[in-house]
């Protein structure tokens, strides 16, 4: 059975993905007025893997780590994005009825 994290950290998130979790979701959630995201992954080693990266001395290769943020960046900017959207045409729907 693989085991299951959610983080909201996008330095952790990559090193999970460096380390071959698998990305399940990203997630937005509305809090305050503000949209915040979760990445959930699974992986066979993952509690190991988040053990390593808290115990900081996790390392990776830098040039692979920068071209990860830059995804993960991207994914939680899709998903703001995308629930930004939801969230005015519910509201939208929502102001007709």
């Amino acid at each position: 059975m693989q085991n299951q994290i959610v983080t909201a950290d996008v330095y952790e998130s990559c090193f999970y993905i460096l380390r071959g979790c698998t990305l399940v979701v990203v997630e937005g959630i509305p809090v305050n007025g503000k949209i915040n995201c979760q990445l959930k992954f699974t992986g066979d080693n993952i509690i190991k893997i988040q053990a390593e990266y808290f115990s900081g001395k996790a390392s990776v290769n830098l040039f692979e780590f920068r071209r990860t943020y830059s995804q993960v960046c991207s994914w939680i900017q899709q998903a703001k994005k995308q629930l930004k959207h939801q969230l005015q045409q519910a509201q939208a729907q929502g102001g007709e009825e």
